[in-house]
């Protein structure tokens, strides 16, 4: 594929399905998607992840790139992931943000003709019509989609589901019948131009999805809130980054 620099943004991710094919396996430049994944010793769950990128994209017909930023890994990480037919880029880092950074910079380096990117958390598994709606959203114009967590069912599901209850009443009071105002690494994609004329994520040791997402807003872009395509992610509490969702969880319990 050829990227037409003429285009929109929502032209060229438009045009882009018409060419959609076989996954290829890997991040390549065939890639129409390309998503990153931060991952610190995550080789326990990071297959579900694959696993679920895999059949989004197959359900769409999409074909699909895979980065996972093995960072300070001392578990399987890197060999599970090009287990599953992503590559694997290995940082010393210690922090969320700054392996994000670095997988983007590697992506907008070596696939530069990419139609749309997306990054998602190790620990998450996004639902089967992910890919196909963010490249629905991107046709009609979106330059940045910002989509919902939920969480995983409990693991014993005859237990009151405490947390779970507690949770969802906090997170709903962020959600209107118009869309929501949730901030997620987990669930988060963008047109590459809007990738680079924003600057990037910054290298930063939490809330480096929040400050992209307040920047897309601030330069007036078409900034998208879908609350149809949640992702599953999982309720531990000793989640690898400060501030995330798994200390929210864990004021939950407390």
């Amino acid at each position: 594929m050829t990227v037409q620099g003429s285009l929109t943004p929502w032209e060229w991710s438009a045009r882009s399905w018409e060419n959609c094919g076989r996954r290829d396996g890997q991040v390549t430049d065939s890639a129409q998607l390309h998503v990153v994944i931060p991952a610190h010793n995550e080789e326990a769950l990071l297959p579900r992840a694959l696993d679920a990128l895999n059949a989004s994209a197959a359900a769409a017909g999409c074909r699909l790139g895979v980065l996972v930023v093995a960072d300070s890994c001392t578990d399987a990480t890197a060999a599970t992931a090009r287990a599953h037919g992503a590559d694997v880029l290995p940082v010393r880092l210690g922090r969320v943000g700054a392996a994000r950074h670095a997988g983007f910079a590697h992506l907008r380096a070596t696939a530069p003709q990419a139609a749309w990117l997306a990054t998602t958390d190790a620990d998450s598994a996004v639902p089967t019509s992910w890919c196909r709606r963010l490249f629905e959203l991107s046709a009609e114009g979106a330059e940045l989609i910002a989509g919902t967590v939920c969480l995983e069912p409990p693991a014993d599901p005859q237990v009151p589901d405490t947390l779970g209850t507690r949770w969802s009443a906090l997170y709903a009071t962020g959600i209107t019948p118009a869309g929501h105002r949730h901030i997620h690494g987990a669930n988060l994609s963008f047109h590459p131009r809007t990738y680079d004329v924003l600057g990037g994520f910054a290298a930063l040791a939490v809330h480096e999805d929040v400050d992209l997402v307040t920047r897309a807003e601030a330069a007036g872009l078409d900034v998208r809130w879908p609350l149809d395509i949640p992702v599953t992610t999982s309720r531990r509490t000793d989640g690898r980054s400060p501030g995330g969702l798994s200390d929210d969880l864990k004021e939950l319990i407390s």
